[in-house]
């Protein structure tokens, strides 16, 4: 295309923007009762003209007013902010009000505000990659992979707006549909019945957990919590292979870790081989074996590993929908750790920070129907509690906003070790949106193998009975790691365990 009509063809472009702007503002004037519907689809910064602008910030201020709007409220409005005459006085807004009624005729509003929202949307893109040009000069002070990952960010938040659909359903809707969802839950049950024993969402490797939760389930944000070295990635590990042999496609991104160290401790919780004898590379036959099915079962896995340590939201969300747009698509996505995420802007406080990072996690999950699950660190103890007490909500780090935004709270709790032994991890589920809370799990702590074993109630001698322990003693150990044979467990609660092995399991 030439130069002349590529100029042509962008004065075009923007005279129809122009005229999509006018054309809507003219049909609210005229008919009000479409403003509601309207504003689903647009907002007043997609009005790029000042004078079109200006009347609709007018009318959406009469409408938060609860004023009835004509062109008299409307003006009045404008008279009050001083923009009555820069608009043309009330001359311009009758002729809008009477422009409204034809346009109304011919074009309904909703068709109207799309074509202003899809024009917006090309001249902020057009826009913004103008400007990022800058950024891919030599002396910009940024790397290539940043600026192409800015610019990355940016077009998949802009392909987001494009592709949000209404989110409104009436109950009338919802109840000619609930026979074709209980249908549709109950083919779910049947295809998964194999895999993840009839979950409706995506398993763990602990069936108290997955009785509890149903799986977890797209759009909704799982925060696992834990003080240091109380096994958050251990939990992320198992929670990816469970996702994995569920035939899931899982991102994992690792703020901490190394690709290797991840995969290391992939393979060390699904062959079931010690951590150090994999680092060493000194395994026997019988584990050689176990580590070549997990390769096989791995190769054609869908699994994706991301270990930049500099990650922001903004990358994260980029990537993931990458991601979900490929053939393997995206079912669920794990974060190691949200503290260490970087700020892609300047905020007051770190509180702030933090609480803009559990919203925005928790707004992708929703915008990608998947759930999304990150590692929290806890505080210490305050005051006269020690370590071994229970967790509670209050003490996860700086930042109570996790917690309301989560649809799952799990803390991870184990006391002090005594005598050389490791003593159970207690799964805590505190907070659970669709199901029940206050339950805890007990599990055995099997840290050279990257896992928590969880303890059958027939394993319990006594003890204080919690409520996540009544698991049913006929399960047995199928290929998804959803249950656990009897042999796996100790008599005694407390394993014997050489801290050597085990240590590099522990979170920093």
């Amino acid at each position: 295309m030439s130069d002349s009509s590529s100029v042509q063809s962008k004065k075009q472009e923007e005279e129809l923007y122009e005229l999509a702007q006018h054309d809507l503002v003219a049909s609210v004037l005229y008919n009000p009762d479409s403003l509601n519907k309207i504003l689903q689809i647009i907002s007043v910064e997609d009005f790029a003209h000042e004078k079109y602008s200006v009347v609709m910030q007018a009318i959406v201020h009469v409408l938060r007013d609860d004023t009835p709007i004509n062109v008299v409220s409307v003006a009045k409005k404008l008279e009050e902010t001083g923009f009555l005459g820069f608009v043309g006085g009330m001359v311009e807004l009758y002729d809008l009000y009477s422009e409204g009624e034809e346009i109304s005729v011919s074009n309904p509003p909703s068709v109207i505000a799309n074509i202003v929202k899809e024009s917006s949307i090309k001249a902020k893109v057009r826009d913004s990659l103008k400007e990022s040009l800058s950024t891919f000069e030599y002396d910009s002070g940024m790397t290539a992979s940043s600026a192409i990952e800015e610019v990355q960010s940016f077009l998949s938040e802009q392909a987001l707006v494009l592709n949000d659909d209404s989110s409104v359903t009436t109950a009338e809707e919802y109840v000619k549909s609930f026979d074709e969802v209980l249908a549709e839950r109950k083919k779910i049950s049947e295809e998964n019945k194999e895999i993840s024993g009839g979950l409706q969402g995506i398993p763990t490797l602990l069936p108290s957990l997955n009785k509890y939760t149903s799986g977890f389930t797209p759009g909704q944000l799982i925060t696992v919590c834990a003080s240091t070295g109380g096994g958050k990635s251990v939990f992320a590990i198992m929670c990816t292979n469970a996702a994995l042999k569920a035939k899931k496609s899982v991102m994992f991104f690792s703020l901490e870790m190394s690709e290797e160290e991840v995969f290391d401790r992939v393979y060390a919780n699904m062959a079931e081989v010690r951590l150090n004898n994999i680092k060493s590379g000194d395994v026997d036959d019988e584990e050689r074996a176990r580590l070549k099915e997990t390769s096989e079962f791995l190769s054609t896995a869908k699994l994706k590993i991301d270990a930049n340590p500099k990650e922001t939201v903004d990358s994260i969300r980029s990537k993931a929908v990458k991601q979900q747009q490929t053939e393997e698509g995206l079912d669920f996505i794990i974060i190691d750790y949200l503290q260490l995420i970087s700020a892609s802007a300047r905020f007051n406080s770190r509180q702030e920070f933090i609480a803009d990072l559990s919203r925005n996690i928790k707004l992708l999950a929703k915008t990608l129907q998947i759930p999304i699950m990150i590692l929290v660190q806890l505080n210490r103890p305050k005051g006269e509690s020690t370590e071994n007490e229970r967790p509670t909500l209050d003490r996860i780090r700086e930042s109570g906003a996790i917690a309301q935004d989560s649809d799952i709270v799990i803390l991870l709790h184990r006391e002090n070790s005594v005598d050389n032994k490791i003593p159970q991890t207690l799964v805590l589920l505190e907070k659970n949106r669709s199901g029940e809370s206050n339950k805890t799990i007990r599990c055995h702590t099997e840290l050279a193998y990257s896992d928590f074993r969880e303890v059958k109630s027939k394993d319990l001698t006594g003890g204080e009975g919690l409520d996540g322990d009544n698991v049913d003693d006929d399960s047995s150990f199928d290929e998804t790691g959803t249950a656990a044979a009897d042999e796996f467990y100790s008599d005694d609660f407390n394993v014997d365990f050489d801290f050597e092995d085990g240590e590099d399991f522990f979170d920093d």
